[in-house]
Parts: structure tokens; sequence; C-alpha cells
């Protein structure tokens, strides 16, 4: 998987494998480059929210200045999936940053940093725990996370939330059980 950077000190903003001018992010028109990946679905809306309002704290927050987002998922909550190192530079001192995401977005805000699939999921199912297995299947690779049924109402996600954010991060299949 290529990372995507979201890095201010750039003439542009790498979101979802595509590239936002900051023209655009500053003014909120887009141009029709921008407006295409927007139109065609690489950029989802709830990114493009999330780097414009990064892109408007990075003079105050200069930790912003070399985040790496991979992915931004909305559901129940907003999942900021940064690259490994990332995650402290987006929650900010104290949570500063992730306090002003979910006062600004109205939801819980997680960030997670994309590890290895196995320690990606763990955290990202805290503060419920899961053993995560491949399982191979007619030639296809497949996660199995395995959650104990007394842990169901810990997951911060529902499952097929948690099932759709591993699929669509690592390109494999997912499969959530309760034992």
């Amino acid at each position: 998987m290529r990372p995507v950077v979201l890095s201010f000190n750039r003439k542009e903003v790498s979101i979802m494998h595509s590239k936002i001018c900051d023209a655009c992010l500053k003014s909120g028109i887009f141009c029709n480059s921008c407006q295409g990946k927007i139109d065609s679905g690489e950029v989802s809306k709830t990114e493009l929210d999330i780097a414009k309002f990064l892109f408007g704290l990075k003079d105050r927050i200069k930790s912003l200045e070399e985040a790496s987002i991979l992915k931004v998922i909305d559901g129940r909550a907003i999942i900021i999936i940064t690259e490994k190192g990332s995650a402290a530079k987006i929650v900010g001192k104290q949570g500063s940053v992730v306090k002003l995401l979910a006062k600004h977005f109205n939801k819980p805000i997680r960030v997670v940093e994309a590890d290895d699939a196995k320690n990606f999921i763990n955290n990202l199912i805290v503060p419920a725990s899961a053993a995560v297995n491949v399982v191979y299947a007619d030639g296809k690779e497949c996660y199995r996370i395995r959650v104990l049924k007394n842990q169901k109402n810990r997951l911060p996600l529902e499952p097929d939330e948690i099932r759709n954010v591993v699929e669509k991060l690592f390109s494999k299949s997912a499969e959530i059980l309760f034992e």
C-alpha cells in the first residue's frame, strides 16, 4: 500500500492517493482537477473536511506539518488512520488536536497507527481485545477477528464498521466472530 502523506509544508496535500492543492483547501473552491478527484470518490467529504480543518490549524500547531494520514473512515466515530509515528502528531499535546476535531465534527475521534494488521486491529478495537488470525482458503487470505462474546459491548465501532475498515486498509477480506 502506498502511503498517503498529509504534509502542509509542501504545495499539495495528499489524501487517499490523490492531491488537493493548497489553494483549494484554503478557499473551499475547487479547481477542475481537485473537483474531479472529489467527484470520483478518491477523496471523501469527511477526508476533505478533516484536511481543511487540520490545514487551518497548521500555523498554530507545528506538529501537524509532518503528519501523515493514510485514510479517514466516517462511522459512529471518525477514525483517522495514520502512518506509523504520526498518531501523536495528530492527537497533539494532551489530546489538544483530537479534542478540537471532536468538538468541530461533533463525533468521537479515534487516531490509529497503521502497523501490521494484527496490531492495527487490536488498537482499533480497544478497550475490547481480540485474537487475529490469517486464514488461507481458496488461495485467498482472510483476517479472522475473534472477540469474546462478553466483550462485544466494549467494541468502539459496530462489527461491520470494523470489518469494512480492515478490508479497505489491507485489501483483504475480514470476518468477526464472537465466541
